[in-house]
């Protein structure tokens, strides 16, 4: 496994993909990015972190060291896992006769206008050149949902959708009292993930700010890293400025494992993504299965692709993520139902265990493995 900005205990690279192919007797070594180098092993697994982060002064001296690391593991197959990794996946391909899968995570595409001049020039040169000039040559390309998936198979034939579904054994253990003690007088609204305002953040926050005039024992934890410090400023600024610091706790990132303690303590969890061309295509957020494995109802945006899962399963609510007030009044109507809610976040529950969860994923994933 090979990431030159992704850290190595990434969710889908280490706990996920990595842990999959280990489980199965493959020897499964990951390289990412770390705040310094490390060398270990974890469960089995070799892990590699490297310092260099991916900007021009110091891209090519990564590239170069990601590709002695992984020269000198000498593998049968090399997995990257972002754009900016292509260059040192088509040398292994090319030059070194190495058997390669390309692991797009996200629709790159849909974020160019949001990037830097600098950084938007070097995307559109992976993207628009490199990417379909060299991805037919590629073993196999694995993408996080069907709507990535779409685009690939202009370039290849092999393309699977391999889904960030949870894995059922991270959402069995029990709650932590420590956790159900501290919060045990709050009603808990959850968000786990990016922090931005494309993400519906601010609204939610909005939201919280009007439900606790009638609710003080409303609280919204976040759990995830703010994308900007500018979108963080804005954020901490209206939370002071409207005295919520008792109604919402930013708790930022938290080991993988950890989440399913908060999840558990909560009573509705949020995904109220923007509909930007990003998010239409992105089908399948990693945080609605994760509220649904542990049970609870779901406030989610009333995209095509989630609002067509919310619907199948009836595991909660949809909502325009840029309304406060449609916010508001579906997390007031989901507090004053707890049957109904109890009853929404059971239905996502046994959805996941049947259907939507990453042991179905990972039988994809060794087939295609077995397949090379």
């Amino acid at each position: 496994m090979m990431s030159t900005n992704h850290n190595p205990f990434d969710t889908r690279i280490y706990y996920k993909e990595a842990t999959s192919l280990k489980k199965k007797g493959y020897d499964v070594s990951v390289l990412g990015h770390t705040d310094e180098k490390t060398i270990n092993e974890v469960d089995g697994i070799k892990i590699i972190g490297n310092n260099k982060s991916v900007d021009p002064k110091q891209y090519l001296q990564l590239l170069c060291e990601l590709l002695n690391e992984a020269t000198s593991i000498n593998a049968d197959v090399y997995h990257i896992h972002e754009p900016e990794s292509l260059p040192a996946a088509i040398y292994l391909k090319l030059l070194k006769g190495k058997k390669v899968i390309y692991d797009v995570h996200e629709y790159y595409v849909d974020k160019l206008p949001d990037m830097s001049l600098q950084r938007k020039v070097f995307f559109m040169f992976l993207l628009y050149f490199i990417e379909p000039l060299f991805c037919h040559y590629f073993d196999a390309i694995i993408t996080a949902d069907e709507g990535i998936a779409d685009r690939y198979k202009k370039f290849n034939e092999n393309v699977h959708p391999i889904i960030n579904l949870p894995p059922l054994q991270v959402f069995e253990g029990d709650t932590d009292p420590f956790i159900e003690e501290k919060y045990k007088d709050n009603d808990i609204i959850i968000y786990v993930g990016g922090l931005a305002e494309e993400r519906g953040i601010f609204n939610l926050i909005e939201a919280i700010n009007k439900i606790s005039i009638k609710y003080n024992t409303i609280k919204l934890l976040l759990l995830g890293n703010f994308e900007t410090n500018q979108f963080k400023n804005k954020c901490f600024e209206y939370i002071k400025k409207n005295k919520l610091e008792k109604n919402i706790e930013y708790l930022g990132f938290l080991p993988h494992t950890e989440i399913p303690k908060y999840i558990k303590i909560s009573k509705i969890g949020t995904v109220l993504l923007h509909p930007t061309e990003r998010f239409k295509k992105t089908a399948y957020p990693l945080k609605l299965f994760e509220y649904m494995a542990c049970g609870k109802p779901v406030l989610a945006s009333d995209l095509p692709a989630m609002g067509k899962i919310v619907k199948e399963t009836k595991c909660g609510l949809l909502t325009d993520p840029k309304n406060m007030e449609k916010i508001s009044d579906s997390i007031i109507y989901l507090l004053e139902n707890p049957q109904k809610a109890e009853e929404m976040g059971m239905n996502g529950k046994k959805a996941v265990e049947t259907k939507y969860n990453w042991e179905v994923m990972e039988q994809n994933l060794l087939k295609i493995y077995g397949c090379l």
